[in-house]
């Protein structure tokens, strides 16, 4: 009685577990409709936007970042920037300073404060109808900031629209977590309008979300506050950014995974939903919430119940578990994977070993004192 008690629980969570992990995707996939593709826009019918860089300590990368942004196809007489300080150090306003002028304005806030506090000076110091947040360490493709205002346009209910993340990284576990989670949160935003854009490259009607008060995540508290308020937050899989400060080793990653992780979910708990929040960005919140909370002690549970019923003899439902989500993990991978990248067979089940472990440690202290969120 008690092993059969066993095999009914584990095939039980193992089926939650699984409609989580695999069904939710695989739903979203099968609920998508395919519409009808932004409308590129002739220079003369594309608003104004100002482009928001905040820096810290940001010396070494900081004219790079500039150069950048003056590449980008967007028409120069619509596009400025604003680069807002958090109280750098190390000469990093000095470098910016003798390039200030009509397109590029030098924001200094006094001491060392956070980016969100950051962004929320410099959304308040422009009045452009639709503002790009972008790291100082980031790469735009030179029309990511076009695509980016014309998925905007696109959609009168769309309050933010986010740019598909590349990492420059030679970590292949590192480049599978951004092109899952990036597919993910395209597929949410087609589908729910809850994507989850990030704050490499995301753009912003102006004055239609703010950054509160004890915000913590810039990217991820602008992407709820619009869900709570029943806008649309979507992803353009078409505006390319590349995010240069990526994790080089599996520790490494580990640790940010685990850093982003508190912030993201620090972030969706705050975020309870308002009377005009969609049923998109309920569920999306809530699926989120079990992903941090619920799943990863349901899988160690499952790791639990496999190991005993190993143990007294039956090992074909540990099996057959084990396949049902080896299979559609692999095939998430192979479909996300950039094509031209050497085979890395192992980096899936790598990368789901990483994430497992970041989230099941989330709340651990385990990293250096006074990290932040």
């Amino acid at each position: 009685m008690t092993r059969v008690l066993a095999e009914v629980a584990f095939v039980s969570l193992a089926a939650a577990v699984w409609s989580l992990l695999f069904g939710y995707p695989l739903s979203l996939l099968a609920a998508r409709r395919s519409g009808p593709r932004p409308r590129r826009l002739a220079d003369d019918e594309l608003p104004a936007v100002t482009v928001i860089v905040a820096t810290l300590d940001e010396r070494e990368r900081i004219e790079a970042r500039l150069d950048d942004i003056a590449r980008t196809d967007y028409p120069s007489g619509k596009l400025r920037a604003i680069v807002v300080d958090g109280g750098s150090t190390d000469g990093t306003v000095e470098r910016v300073r003798p390039r200030t002028g009509p397109r590029l304005r030098l924001l200094e806030v006094a001491g060392r404060r956070g980016k969100a506090a950051q962004v929320a000076a410099a959304i308040d110091a422009c009045d452009d109808p639709v503002v790009v947040i972008s790291d100082a360490d980031a790469r735009l493709a030179p029309d990511c900031i076009r695509k980016l205002v014309e998925t905007l346009a696109a959609d009168p209910r769309a309050a933010i629209v986010g740019a598909r993340i590349v990492p420059e990284t030679a970590l292949a576990e590192e480049r599978l977590h951004w092109a899952l989670v990036g597919k993910l949160s395209w597929l949410e935003g087609e589908v729910l309008g809850a994507a989850t854009p990030s704050g490499v490259a995301l753009a912003l009607r102006r004055g239609a979300v703010e950054l509160g008060p004890g915000a913590v995540c810039d990217d991820v508290h602008l992407a709820v506050a619009a869900g709570q308020r029943g806008q649309r937050v979507k992803l353009c899989w078409d505006s390319v950014a590349v995010e240069s400060r990526t994790s080089a080793t599996r520790a490494g990653m580990l640790a940010l995974r685990r850093r982003r992780g508190r912030a993201f979910r620090h972030e969706l708990v705050r975020a309870v939903p308002l009377a005009e929040a969609n049923v998109g960005f309920r569920l999306a919140r809530s699926v989120r919430l079990l992903m941090f909370d619920v799943v990863p002690w349901a899988i160690v549970a499952l790791g639990v119940l496999g190991g005993g019923l190993a143990a007294a003899g039956e090992r074909r439902l540990p099996a057959a578990a084990a396949l049902a989500f080896a299979l559609p993990l692999f095939g998430f991978a192979a479909a996300a994977v950039e094509r031209r990248a050497a085979p890395q067979p192992l980096a899936p089940l790598r990368w789901a070993a990483i994430s497992l472990l970041a989230l099941v440690t989330l709340r651990w202290r385990l990293s250096a004192p006074g990290e932040a969120l």
